[in-house]
């Protein structure tokens, strides 16, 4: 491979990475703020509810939920 085509694969994997990394990125704080919206106005405050009685368990939960519908292979 010549030195001028190894840049291009580099170049292009760099826009690539970083896209996808952005897109996981904005999925994961979008989902963070929808778990603590959701917390804030639909959870339980009686603690019966394990998910949405905890706002930091809420909030990962939805955290880890919108960057995976936002990844893609």
């Amino acid at each position: 491979m010549e030195n001028g085509e190894g840049n291009k694969v580099q170049i292009l994997f760099k826009r690539v990475f970083n896209k996808q990394i952005s897109k996981i990125m904005l999925g994961a704080v979008s989902g963070a703020i929808i778990g603590w919206l959701y917390w804030e106005f639909i959870g339980c405050n009686g603690g019966s509810c394990p998910l949405t009685s905890n706002p930091y368990k809420t909030v990962l939960i939805f955290t880890m939920m919108g960057a995976w519908v936002t990844y893609r292979k």
